[in-house]
């Protein structure tokens, strides 16, 4: 919860620049995946939780 927090505080600016960097990542993780050079799986599904996280509070601030 503390990283949702301090995610809050961002811009949507900063957010955006976030969102991007975080699909690039979960891109480059997936190709190695499948190239078998990922050691660490969990990576991906921590990558993918923070992504659902910005989508979800620029979703908000459009809301409102």
């Amino acid at each position: 919860m503390k990283e949702f927090e301090e995610l809050k505080q961002k811009t949507v600016e900063e957010l955006n620049i976030l969102l991007e960097e975080g699909r690039d990542g979960l891109t480059g993780l997936r190709f190695k995946a499948h190239s078998r050079e990922l050691k660490n799986w969990s990576e991906i599904t921590k990558l993918k939780k923070k992504v659902a996280r910005v989508l979800t509070i620029l979703k908000n601030i459009k809301k409102a």
